[in-house]
């Protein structure tokens, strides 16, 4: 299944994006952002990080996939 993680108040897609590459070790871009908001939309059953957004982010506690 994965890691998956809650949502919490403030967060928001960049939020969660960057927390996963400093947690990897990996480099920190705005490009490398945007490619792992893509991904985590991706991997949550989403079409874009718009709708990533609105579907998980609009209520606190809802579990997302990382």
């Amino acid at each position: 299944m994965g890691n998956v993680q809650k949502v919490q108040f403030g967060d928001c897609p960049w939020n969660i994006a960057e927390r996963n590459l400093k947690a990897s070790n990996k480099n920190i871009t705005n490009s490398n952002i945007v490619a792992e908001m893509k991904r985590l939309a991706k991997l949550n059953n989403c079409e874009s990080i718009d709708d990533f957004s609105k579907k998980f982010f609009t209520t606190t506690g809802r579990e997302i996939k990382i």
